[in-house]
């Protein structure tokens, strides 16, 4: 009995470890720092799209505005061509002229304050756009690199489980059946159904055992329950 008894303690050591195991891989195929992580490259992914977005329609308005410079520029040459051409009938018409060329001079000097506004614009979304390209190469390695071992802790673990599992069915193969009946039906109300007696007492629940307990634990021919919690004991 005793054998079996060391044989049904050692399956619970087995056991404890194999929901360790569990626990600690049910958080690593969560791993919520992996989730958050991926959440976190996404949203930036997302604002990098917007920003070029962003970008893309500055630029074109930035183009669109130095064309309209350049035929400005095209008309006030000739205007003031015409101006110096001597072909000016009256002082009304030279009057006129001015007037175009000095209209054209304004719109020009509005077009290219805007244009400058719309190229400090691209210039400053280029910058941040660089940074968040940057920001995401990092995060996306970082996140590679944590998937990477998170893959291989998961692996390790499942490894670790399996032969935990073959350890426990071996073991099982070596208790007696009855027994191991009576060990599963104790595991439904304790995490450990069996407990060592150590200094005269139940090592699951701490209480001094009886000294006709002790006896029956020291015969080591029957199962022993602790009068207490009701644990299989038995003494080494």
């Amino acid at each position: 009995m005793l054998k079996e008894m060391e044989l049904l303690w050692e399956l619970q050591q087995i056991e404890k470890e194999e929901k360790k195991l569990i626990e600690a891989y049910n958080v690593l195929v969560k791993n919520t720092e992996l989730k958050n992580l991926y959440q976190i490259i996404l949203l930036e992914m997302k604002e990098y799209e917007r920003l070029e977005n962003t970008l893309k329609d500055k630029r074109e308005k930035q183009t669109q505005i130095e064309k309209e410079i350049k035929e400005i520029e095209k008309k006030y040459i000739e205007n003031e061509s015409f101006l110096y051409s001597g072909k000016i009938k009256n002082y009304k018409e030279m009057e006129m002229l001015s007037d175009n060329l000095k209209k054209l001079k304004d719109v020009k000097a509005e077009k290219e304050e805007i244009l400058l506004r719309y190229m400090e614009e691209v210039y400053q979304l280029e910058n941040l756009i660089k940074q968040i390209s940057n920001k995401i190469r990092k995060m996306q390695k970082e996140y590679k690199e944590i998937r990477l071992k998170n893959n291989e802790d998961i692996d390790k673990i499942k490894k670790e489980i399996e032969k935990l599992r073959d350890c426990k069915l071996t073991l099982a193969e070596k208790i007696k059946p009855e027994l191991l009946t009576i060990y599963k039906k104790i595991k439904l109300t304790k995490t450990d159904p069996v407990a060592k007696v150590v200094d005269f007492k139940c090592s699951g629940c701490n209480t001094i055992l009886s000294f006709a307990k002790i006896q029956e634990v020291s015969q080591h021919t029957l199962p022993v329950y602790c009068e207490s919690c009701g644990r299989l004991i038995f003494a080494e």
